[in-house]
């Protein structure tokens, strides 16, 4: 009788054992599944992408694409010649130009804690971790349904005259949407007489909150930005986009790569995606000597500035290192960041936003070099050295 139950106590063990095996196994499977279906999605997305740059920009007799390849085939991934032939026709040849599908599914997931995307996705977190002091001034944000000031009160906003108290010291606003990429979404109103009208004629009221935002926006101060940055294109806001990395060796921050965007003609954002171009901004102060799209076309005038014909200084630029590495220390979990930064009248820049997971390397690397530099080496041994760590789904 003792034998049987031992026996039984063991073959119910042993069930245990393999049922739990069979579950590890089962995630495994699924993650693995997830993985190659991800990686596969963003190379075809990068694919398409290559096949309207080459239009544009493509070095056919490039010396180094050997030795390029080696270099970055370390990493357990396709990627295409394409993206080292068409950056080379832009910065010169570099094996240290970073292939963006490697940055996307090898490297970002590695350097940073994608785990944390839904949060720092939300526009309205922000104030969370970056002082008000350092941002544009809001007015009022909507978040998960209930409206809030720029230190998350909870404020009233039950009908029209709440909405025009509060909006009564301002001339200029803009409102986004606090889970938009590319600029989609926003909204900029102009005080006429006692009400707020856009570009598009349309009024503001908490009937338009309702029906355009729904649940959460955040609504600011239009930043009035320096005269200087503001020539060109008076009707966005234009942006340094700036690099940060925090090296895996000392963990200090250091900025590669700073660049310009420009909104086009008429628009109120500056985004590459909505028609916008970017130019190089040198650390000696120095715009760059032409306009770039996402796609590669370049030109030496946008919006009337002729960058071939003026060379331009921007005496503040010096103001962008220390500012953004201070920036950069408040979120020590992520290595590689680009941070959108504006500079109002009184030339103090303020953060428009970050960006951590939808990097788009591209506007680095076709204008001012290889996107890692003299880092690439130790960022490829040490993603490399930690390829165990999970890879999170590309957002």
């Amino acid at each position: 009788m003792d034998d049987r139950i031992c026996y039984k106590a063991v073959s119910k063990f042993e069930i245990i054992v393999c049922i739990f095996m069979v579950v590890q196994l089962a995630k495994k499977i699924i993650s693995s599944s997830f993985q190659k279906f991800n990686d596969y999605r963003i190379l075809q997305e990068y694919k398409e992408l290559y096949k309207l740059m080459t239009q544009n920009a493509f070095k056919i007799d490039c010396k180094n694409l050997a030795l390029w390849r080696k270099k970055w085939s370390v990493f357990d991934l396709k990627f295409y010649n394409a993206s080292y032939q068409i950056f080379s026709s832009f910065i010169g040849e570099d094996v240290n130009i970073c292939p963006p599908e490697i940055l996307k599914l090898r490297i970002e997931p590695i350097l940073n804690e994608m785990c944390f995307g839904a949060f720092y996705r939300d526009k309205n977190n922000i104030s969370r971790f970056i002082p008000n002091k350092n941002q544009a001034k809001t007015i009022v944000r909507k978040f998960y349904g209930c409206f809030y000031d720029a230190d998350y009160k909870n404020i009233v906003l039950s009908v029209e005259k709440d909405l025009m108290n509060i909006l009564e010291p301002y001339e200029k606003i803009i409102i986004k949407p606090t889970n938009s990429l590319g600029g989609r979404g926003i909204e900029v109103f102009f005080k006429k007489a006692d009400t707020w009208i856009n570009n598009k004629g349309e009024y503001l009221n908490l009937y338009f909150l309702q029906k355009i935002y729904r649940t959460d926006f955040v609504l600011q101060e239009f930043v009035k930005q320096n005269s200087l940055i503001k020539m060109f294109n008076p009707s966005s806001v234009n942006t340094f986009r700036v690099m940060t990395y925090r090296s895996v060796l000392d963990n200090q921050v250091v900025i590669p790569h700073i660049i310009l965007r420009v909104g086009r003609d008429g628009a109120i954002v500056d985004n590459a995606s909505l028609g916008g171009m970017f130019c190089k901004i040198e650390f000696d102060g120095y715009v760059g000597q032409k306009f770039y799209d996402l796609w590669g076309r370049s030109q030496d005038n946008f919006n009337g500035i002729d960058l071939s014909q003026n060379k331009i200084f921007v005496p503040f630029v010096d103001k962008i290192v220390p500012f953004v590495k201070e920036m950069a220390d408040y979120i020590p979990e992520q290595r590689l960041i680009a941070w959108d930064i504006v500079f109002d009248e009184e030339e103090t820049p303020k953060v428009i936003e970050f960006n951590y997971g939808a990097f788009c390397s591209e506007l680095f690397q076709i204008p001012c070099g290889s996107l890692f530099g003299e880092y690439t080496t130790e960022i490829i041994d040490y993603c490399c050295k930690h390829r165990h760590i999970k890879y999170y789904l590309s957002v």
